[in-house]
Formats: C-alpha cells, structure tokens, sequence
C-alpha cells in the first residue's frame, strides 16, 4: 500500500484521529509524518506508544522484542513445530510480530497464550457478542459441566444418574 500523500514510498503510519465528532484517518510513509508533524498537522504519539518508542521508527527486518516463550527471542528453544495450515513457526511468530493464520492460535496454544495474557490482562474474549452466540457459548459450557458430573456419577458407580446425564448431554448437543 502507498502513502496517501506522496504516492511513491510504502504505508508504515496509519493514523486516526476524532475530534469533536470529526474523524481523519491517513495511511502515510515515515517522511510525510515527520513532514506532517512538523507543520503540527499530526499530533506526536510516539511518546504513548511502545513505551516511548516510535513503532514507526522499526524496519520491516527489526524483530520485535516479543516475551514468547519457546523461542530465540523468549526462554527456552525454538519450538520445532509448523503451522499444519500455513507453515508458520514459533520462530517467525516471534521475529514478525504476528502469527500467520487463525490456526496458529491452536497450534501455538502453549506458546501464545502468556504473551496474549501479558498484553491483555486475559485470553477469553470479554466484549459484545451476537445473541446468538451467546446462547451457544451457554450451551456449550453447560454441556463441559454436565460432561464432568457424568465422570463423577461413573468413577461413583451411580449408573442411573450417569444415564440421565448422557441423554441430557446429547439433547445438548444436538442443540449446538
């Protein structure tokens, strides 16, 4: 993608901003920000951003400095494990910043989840869902309980319940 204002060198910058209900956003090289900046057209947010640390200042070669565990830039060794989807390794999740496909998230389960509950504060989505979904995710966690009550009633002996259980689990899942 090409700067919005020169045309001719790469986006690094996409900037947004709303204020007071009007809203601009522009995809700009790191030239045409600076230039942006300087005639005070731009507001500098490096300072909030990265700890201070313009992310725009970064190559495309500059690995970032991701706490990912079970890599060369985290603790341990590079996990030898591909992407069954896309290919991608730990070693290139943790160099790039990203990881290659929404099956990377299965995948690198282990690895990726510390560094998203680092960033996030949590792995579960918290934010709005249809209706729909909703219902579904209920569901689903209804069957998990009923599922380890079922464990219970079996390890227990309690075959009568344990019955009642599984016709209440398929009932279930037939639902989902």
């Amino acid at each position: 993608m090409l700067c919005e204002k020169c045309n001719k060198k790469k986006v690094t910058v996409f900037y947004r901003e709303s204020i007071n209900g009007r809203n601009r956003a522009l995809r700009l090289c790191n030239e045409c920000t600076d230039a942006l900046e300087q005639a005070g057209e731009l507001e500098d947010v490096s300072a909030a951003v990265a700890g201070g640390i313009s992310p725009r200042f970064l190559s495309d070669d500059t690995p970032l400095p991701l706490p990912f565990p079970g890599t060369e830039t985290g603790r341990g060794k590079a996990s030898a494990c591909k992407c069954p989807l896309c290919g991608t390794t730990a070693s290139e999740i943790a160099s790039v910043g990203r990881v290659g496909c929404a099956a990377c998230y299965t995948c690198f389960e282990a690895e990726l989840t510390p560094t998203i509950r680092a960033a996030h504060g949590r792995v579960e989505h918290t934010g709005r869902t249809t209706a729909a979904h909703r219902a579904r995710m209920q569901k689903s966690e209804q069957v998990a309980q009923l599922k380890k009550k079922l464990r219970e009633a079996v390890s227990g002996e309690n075959y009568e319940s344990a019955a009642g259980l599984r016709d209440e689990i398929r009932a279930l899942e037939a639902q989902l």
